[in-house]
């Protein structure tokens, strides 16, 4: 069997697991209400579907751009990845909800201009806008986790993911140890929703230009900005508790290191170690 199938087969079955747990997780609410009332203070099986797919990403989306070896083609490449079916699923919520077959949420006192730019941006969900669908918060990390991946191969740290993996997840702990408790849309509270979608989507559109052409200064400099926004936002905007947006970035870059000792790249006891430290910090940083 090819070396590549063979992986995807393992990336495909990981996903297939993921997939009924959260499929199990959502239709235990009408079919099992007893057995969930029993096991989810005990196992978050949602939580534990959704950290899967997250680990999978990370597994795929640096290899896409190292393989490229350009952020412009990456960022190409994404585009026309997710847009079209982000499309054609928001077509189809709020055709949905002109005809009345589906309630489709309110954003408030924000405006449908400001809401639909970040729900553009993909970064909705860190930046105090109401999900168009629930399932769409996802792509918020995917995105802040992509220009984090991008920030570093513009500095030429991509190599590091197995550090920035234990990074991420040791100050989780360490948020949660020192009492560091960061209010949910915090940013948002601060300045307004519509100021932060405004600054952050026009950073997000400079940086992502930069990255991708002009001369390396300009590179590294549209990298930078990327991730740090990321950072910031994970950090100081998200809707769930510091701690675990973090836990979400480290079992992401946790999947770019297990791909890395699959590939040769860095040794499998090594990854192996990575994975328990990131495993028990999230764990602890969830019961602290």
């Amino acid at each position: 069997m090819d070396r590549n199938r063979a992986r995807l087969d393992w990336l495909d079955a990981l996903r297939g697991v993921a997939a009924l747990v959260v499929v199990f997780d959502h239709s235990s609410y009408a079919f099992m209400p007893e057995l969930r009332q029993e096991l989810i203070p005990e196992f978050n099986t949602s939580r534990y579907g959704i950290m899967v797919f997250f680990l999978v990403s990370g597994y795929i989306i640096p290899a896409s751009l190292e393989r490229r070896g350009s952020v412009r083609g990456f960022w190409l490449g994404r585009v026309f990845r997710i847009y079209p079916l982000w499309l054609a699923v928001v077509a189809a919520v709020l055709v949905a909800g002109l005809l009345g077959a589906a309630k489709v949420r309110g954003f408030g006192e924000q405006s449908a201009a400001s809401a639909a730019l970040a729900h553009v941006t993909l970064l909705q969900e860190l930046l105090g806008t109401p999900n168009l669908l629930l399932v769409l918060w996802t792509l918020s990390y995917e995105m802040a986790f992509y220009l984090l991946v991008v920030g570093l191969f513009t500095v030429r740290l991509h190599q590091r993911s197995a550090a920035v993996a234990l990074i991420l997840a040791g100050t989780a702990v360490m948020g949660v140890t020192a009492g560091v408790l960061v209010p949910g849309s915090a940013l948002s509270a601060a300045v307004g929703t519509g100021t932060l979608v405004a600054l952050a989507s026009a950073a997000m559109v400079v940086a992502v230009c930069c990255a991708s052409v002009g001369p390396p200064a300009v590179r590294v400099f549209g990298g930078v900005l990327g991730g740090v926004l990321a950072l910031v936002l994970v950090a100081l905007n998200g809707t769930v508790p510091l701690w675990e947006g973090l836990v979400i970035l480290a079992v992401m870059f946790l999947g770019t290191a297990v791909r890395r000792a699959e590939s040769g790249q860095r040794s499998p006891r090594y990854a192996a170690g990575v994975a328990l430290v990131v495993v028990t910090c999230a764990v602890a940083s969830a019961y602290l």
